[in-house]
C-alpha cells in the first residue's frame, strides 16, 4: 500500500492516559477507562482487585448512569464449628473429607483474604481436627503453567488454594502439609491419569518468603509480586502428618 501522505501517530504511553481522560471530561464525551494506577486529578468510580494480584481502577464521567457486572459466586452452607487452640492436642484425630465447589466457596468467602476472586478447583477437601473445622485445600487439574517451575506438568499437581480458620498455633502449616499427602494425590491421579511426584503452588506477595510454606515446602523461585513453592508428595498418612506437624509446630 502506498500513502499519498502517510498518517502520523504516537506510540502509546500510559502517562498520556490521564490527560486524554481529562480532555474527554472537558468535551463531555462519555468514556470508561480501566487503569492500573490512581490518577492525580480524576477520582476513580470503582476499584477492583482481580485474584488479589493488583488493583484496577475504573474511571468514567457517567458514574450515575454506569454499571458493571460482577460474577455471582454460588455457595452452599456447611455446618461447622471452627477449631479452637484447646482442641489442638497431640492425640487429636485429623480427618479430611471431600467437598463440592459450592461448599468450598462458602468457606472461602469467610476465610480467604477479602478482594480475592474465587477460582474454581477440581478437587476440594475440608480438614477437621476432632469434630471442628481447621481449614481446606483445593487442587486444580492442569493448573497454572507458571506454577510448574520448569517441571513437566504431568508430574505436578497445582494447589490452587488452601486456607485455615485460625492464625493461632500455626494451623495454616498443617493444612499446607496435608495438601501434599499421597492419599489425596492418588484421587487426583485417578482423575487426571497423571502420576504426579510434586505439588506446586503460587503465593502472591511482596514478601521474600511465605511464612505459611516456609519449612514445609521448598521455595522454587522468586519473581516480581509472587513466589513459587513446591513439595514432594508425602507418603505419610494424614494422621502421621498431623503428628509430625504437632511436634514441629503445633505445641502451645
Amino acid at each position: 500500500m502506498e500513502w499519498p501522505e502517510a498518517p502520523t501517530y504516537d506510540v502509546f504511553d500510559p502517562k498520556d492516559v490521564e490527560p486524554w481522560a481529562l480532555s474527554m471530561v472537558d468535551a463531555d464525551v462519555p468514556f470508561c477507562i480501566g487503569a492500573d494506577k490512581r490518577f492525580e486529578k480524576l477520582e476513580p468510580t470503582a476499584a477492583f482487585s482481580p485474584n488479589g494480584k493488583h488493583t484496577v481502577y475504573i474511571y468514567t464521567n457517567r458514574a450515575q448512569a454506569s454499571s458493571w457486572v460482577r460474577r455471582d459466586v454460588g455457595t452452599e452452607p456447611v455446618n461447622y464449628l471452627p477449631v479452637r487452640p484447646d482442641d489442638i492436642v497431640e492425640k487429636a484425630v485429623v480427618r479430611v473429607t471431600p467437598a463440592n465447589g459450592r461448599q468450598m466457596n462458602f468457606l472461602k468467602e469467610r476465610y480467604l483474604a477479602r478482594g480475592i476472586v474465587h477460582a474454581t478447583g477440581d478437587l476440594n477437601f475440608i480438614v477437621w481436627v476432632g469434630e471442628r473445622l481447621a481449614g481446606g485445600f483445593i487442587y486444580k487439574v492442569g493448573g497454572d503453567p507458571r506454577s510448574h517451575t520448569g517441571r513437566d506438568a504431568t508430574n505436578s499437581i497445582y494447589l490452587l488454594s488452601d486456607f485455615s480458620v485460625t492464625r493461632e498455633r500455626r494451623v495454616s502449616k498443617l493444612i499446607a502439609m496435608l495438601a501434599t499427602a499421597r492419599v489425596f494425590v492418588d484421587l487426583y491421579r485417578r482423575r487426571s491419569l497423571n502420576n504426579p511426584t510434586h505439588i506446586v503452588t503460587t503465593v502472591f506477595t511482596k514478601n521474600p518468603v511465605s511464612m505459611k510454606y516456609r519449612g514445609v515446602w521448598d521455595l522454587a523461585s522468586r519473581k516480581e509480586g509472587h513466589l513459587q513453592y513446591t513439595s514432594r508428595v508425602r507418603e505419610q498418612s494424614p494422621q502421621e502428618i498431623y503428628g509430625e506437624w504437632f511436634q514441629r509446630f503445633g505445641k502451645p
